[in-house]
């Protein structure tokens, strides 16, 4: 079927603005009547098609399906072994590869719109950022890590509800079903490093200065503990390039956008000794924006940098729209407020057209449906 799906999407999208809008629960309704577009559109694309990948991914399922258990979990020397037990149980229980492709998509689905229910402040520009970014294009047949970018959605879930045991387990599980998602452990970590502003800033600058000056060491040994050394054949330009400049900016206009809390240290009520603290919602939520702009800088001097990155930015769905429309950038006056929000959405925009221009690889002859493979 030759069509464009992201322009089909685009129409999806306001079609479900509109509906949405006669709703009594406007954010809720709009959330599930985009969550059934998208998935529709990841759950029924061509197993095989768009990409060399999805045909090795078709492949190995196939393969372990046949094989005994020991020999699936240790597949890639036990790395990633709970997405290939996965695999070997569905494969063994007489699941097609189009069945749990279905059942991949809907996990996927439900995580990441789940999350804009949740917590975006503009569900609608959350996901427009989930197109333009290339989020939902890349989810088309990286399929091992988009399972385990999603559940690190529910690990911030956990985290902003208290559930630190939850958190870590299913940390764990994303790790074992790629193992790159271990660069979202610092996450579980910084929760101490977030109360008090200068603390965080001091330690997030001792971090991104070490990583700045060991940029290409660590890139190697991410290269050697993912056994990817096809990564390394990628030429770098050394430049910071769009997106870098995106994030940037968004990463600024959050920073302007929290409310910074303070409180009094001491009994004295007219001292002014304060404490100037974050909530741990916008604690997390600037660790990783700034997090995810040191990994996209780096990714212009690395290429193995660029595996790393949709742990993190996944999280502008929500940085972005809760920055945007959050109390203190709203009480700019009306003019200066629109003018911000015409370049947002003028940006987003650029976004979601380039996706149409590029397509990202084999997506630009067409779109197919699972029963129109050859």
């Amino acid at each position: 079927m030759n069509i464009n799906i992201y322009l089909a999407l685009v129409l999806w999208i306001f079609f479900c603005t509109i509906f949405s809008r006669a709703a009594k629960n406007k954010k809720k309704v709009f959330c599930v009547l985009c969550a059934l577009g998208l998935f529709v559109v990841l759950a029924f694309r061509d197993p095989v098609g768009f990409n060399i990948d999805n045909t090795r991914y078709y492949r190995t399922y196939h393969n372990i399906s046949n094989a005994n258990f020991k020999t699936a979990i240790l597949s890639r020397d036990g790395l990633d072994s709970l997405f290939y037990s996965i695999e070997w149980l569905f494969g063994h229980l007489g699941v097609s590869y189009e069945l749990f492709q279905i059942i991949v998509a809907a996990f996927c689905i439900y995580a990441t719109m789940s999350i804009v229910y949740k917590y975006s402040a503009s569900p609608y520009l959350s996901v427009m950022l989930y197109l333009g970014l290339g989020l939902f294009s890349f989810s088309f047949y990286l399929l091992k890590q988009i399972i385990a970018v999603s559940i690190i959605l529910l690990v911030y879930d956990s985290l902003i509800n208290n559930k630190r045991t939850k958190a870590w387990i299913l940390q764990a599980c994303a790790v074992l079903i790629h193992d790159s998602a271990i660069v979202f452990v610092p996450v579980l970590f910084c929760r101490q490093f977030l109360k008090n502003k200068k603390v965080f800033l001091l330690f997030y600058s001792i971090i991104a200065g070490v990583f700045f000056v060991f940029r290409l060491r660590i890139a190697e040994v991410i290269m050697y503990l993912t056994k990817d050394d096809y990564v390394g054949v990628y030429q770098i330009s050394g430049r910071i390039g769009g997106l870098a400049l995106f994030i940037i900016a968004c990463f600024l206009l959050f920073i302007v956008s929290i409310d910074y809390k303070k409180k009094n240290l001491s009994i004295d009520t007219d001292c002014t000794n304060e404490l100037v603290y974050l909530s741990e919602k916008e604690g997390m939520l600037l660790f990783i924006s700034a997090t995810a702009l040191i990994i996209q800088i780096l990714s212009s001097y690395a290429y193995a940098y660029t595996r790393l990155n949709f742990f993190y930015i996944q999280f502008y769905m929500l940085i972005l729209p809760n920055a945007l429309y959050s109390s203190k950038i709203k009480h700019m006056s009306k003019n200066m407020y629109l003018l911000l929000k015409i370049i947002v959405y003028l940006v987003i925009t650029v976004l979601m057209l380039m996706q149409f221009k590029n397509n990202i690889g084999e997506l630009k002859t067409g779109y197919s449906f699972m029963w129109e493979m050859n």
